[in-house]
């Protein structure tokens, strides 16, 4: 049983989760098979951008990121390139961004993962939650800082294996509606891409 939960509660949720798993696996099925025409949907405006989030949400992490990261490339005029070419996700007017999202979560906390700061590119990270997304635009070295700020911890592999290496990939995590997130609000919010 859980701390945050009495066990009336944890009945009661169990109870809940039984009643309507079939409905939600016919929600996530259906979600599944319109997410190639997501991105279009909203772009032509037959749904609105709260409902492309509300309706990718159900998606697997990894599936729903290709959704945004699409989304915000088209709605933005943005090139995407090839990972090959390790200069983020995309290109707009001879600039590179890496593209992070971070979708609405119990914990209400803004996850960042896979920094890859040897990469010559800005980033672009956006919150997502049912209201839609909330934008931040950072210089390479504003993301560096950040890395030290907030701060980021090693994503892959132990602190012995990474240590010494180039290329270790980062993921830093923190509170919506707290100082680091206020900042973030009053620092990189409001930014168009160059």
């Amino acid at each position: 049983m859980t701390d945050s939960m009495c066990h009336d509660e944890l009945v009661q949720a169990i109870q809940f989760i039984l009643e309507n798993l079939d409905d939600t696996r016919k929600v996530v099925r259906h979600a599944y098979a319109i997410r190639r025409d997501l991105v279009n949907l909203a772009i032509m405006g037959e749904i609105s951008e709260n409902d492309f989030y509300r309706i990718s949400s159900v998606l697997t992490p990894q599936s729903r990121s290709a959704i945004w990261q699409n989304y915000f490339i088209k709605t933005h005029d943005g090139q995407k390139i090839k990972a090959a070419r390790n200069q983020g996700d995309f290109e707009k007017n001879g600039v590179f961004y890496e593209y992070k999202a971070s979708g609405f979560n119990e914990d209400n906390v803004v996850h960042i993962v896979q920094i890859r700061l040897w990469q010559n590119c800005d980033y672009v990270v956006q919150s997502i939650s049912d209201d839609g997304a909330i934008t931040f635009i950072l210089e390479h070295e504003e993301m560096r800082w950040e890395t030290e700020m907030v701060p980021a911890t090693v994503a892959h592999g132990t602190q012995q294996v990474t240590e010494g290496s180039k290329h270790v990939e980062l993921r830093m995590a923190f509170r919506r509606e707290f100082d680091t997130w206020n900042r973030w609000v009053d620092q990189y919010t409001n930014r168009a891409l160059k």
